[in-house]
């Protein structure tokens, strides 16, 4: 291995014990184009730092470049292998490329480790959900840099040895600035860079995308495959249309189905992009309809009228009932929680408003919902 090139390793394993996964991408890629000669180890340090952002079909990429190099390359194939066990529609599927992998290596542990768990799982779906990378795939630390290496241990190289720390020491300086700086360029680019959402699919990918026998019942249950694409990529289509509204309904529909592992990842990934997009526009969506499935409806963004009641402030910051769509006579639809930051002047009990707020989620035994406000205007 070329000297720069065990640096960059070494360097790219550091970013990776600290989770900096994107700052351990960007250091990777160009070696990754520029090499002819590639070792199995920096592609498989690459695919893991591409599945830890979500980034699968690179992965997918990075692992079969690893096969093509070195074949037996066993991390790579503890990997896949836990890939496809996250996203196996049954135990059976899961058990069989286990099966596969344990006969041809049978002395590898992490294989035969991942067989044995399986073999005795009570509940697959659990199993699948709380499967963890570092139980089933081994990350090796690089191998001795050229700084370690014998022929560098000479008494009369020193003077030689300590030139060459410095010039990697020096060559690591000027690139980790470099790594640290892409990540937050793309990070600060994200909320107004919907070409992201283009690389997130579910078409070609190798396992099926639902589980129709599934132990537990779910809020929604999709028959085909088909069914579920169709619901994503109008999902996509909506994002870039910037109805994000739309989108996340769909996005959560998919989300609380019987849609496996690996579809409910990306779906997560959208349902964050869409959540850090500053400038969404609020819908005037009827209180009873989202009461009926909460689940539906989880980060919408709404406009709801109504009368405060219980207001509780804390600083700056301020928490209220607010009575949806009241009228005289104590009329009214329900009774949502309202947090702020901000507490907005001369807002106080009885006053009715109207807010714009991201519905978070239900909480206590009578799932009353809770929002956050984005604005609180007091109408009379």
């Amino acid at each position: 291995m070329k000297n720069k090139d065990s640096l960059i390793i070494q360097e790219a394993y550091n970013l990776f014990k600290k989770k900096r996964y994107r700052d351990v991408i960007s250091l990777l890629t160009s070696e990754v184009s520029s090499n002819k000669t590639q070792s199995p180890y920096l592609l498989f340090l690459l695919a893991l730092s591409y599945l830890l952002t979500s980034q699968y079909d690179k992965t997918d990429l990075m692992v079969k470049r690893i096969k093509m190099i070195d074949p037996d390359y066993l991390p790579s194939h503890q990997l896949e292998s836990f890939i496809h066990l996250k996203s196996a529609a049954d135990l059976n599927l899961a058990l069989a490329r286990y099966i596969e992998l344990v006969e041809k290596y049978s002395k590898d542990k992490y294989l035969n480790r991942a067989l044995n768990a399986l073999r005795k799982a009570d509940d697959f779906n659990e199993f699948q959900k709380d499967a963890l990378l570092g139980d089933f795939v081994y990350i090796p630390k690089p191998s001795k840099g050229f700084w370690l290496s014998s022929k560098w241990r000479g008494k009369g190289q020193f003077h030689t040895r300590i030139f060459i720390l410095m010039i990697g020491i020096l060559s690591i300086v000027i690139i980790l600035p470099i790594a640290i700086y892409f990540p937050l360029r793309q990070e600060k680019n994200f909320k107004d860079n919907t070409t992201q959402v283009d690389h997130v699919y579910l078409n070609g990918m190798r396992y099926d995308l639902i589980d129709k026998i599934k132990k537990k019942k779910t809020p929604v249950f999709y028959y085909s495959n088909d069914e579920v694409i169709r619901d994503f990529n109008k999902a996509k289509r909506l994002i870039k249309g910037n109805d994000y509204n739309r989108a996340l309904i769909l996005l959560n529909k998919i989300q609380n189905s019987n849609s496996n592992f690996s579809v409910k990842e990306r779906v997560e990934f959208l349902r964050k992009f869409i959540l850090n997009v500053e400038d969404r526009e609020s819908s005037d969506i009827p209180f009873i309809k989202i009461s009926d499935k909460p689940y539906l409806y989880k980060g919408i963004f709404v406009r709801w009228k109504g009368r405060v009641a219980n207001i509780k402030k804390k600083g700056s910051k301020l928490l209220f009932n607010l009575l949806i769509d009241y009228e005289k006579g104590d009329i009214f639809s329900g009774i949502i929680d309202v947090y702020s930051e901000k507490f907005p002047a001369g807002i106080h009990n009885g006053d009715e408003v109207e807010i714009e707020a991201v519905f978070v989620n239900t909480i206590g035994d009578d799932n009353r919902m809770y929002l956050v406000a984005n604005d609180i205007i007091k109408l009379r």
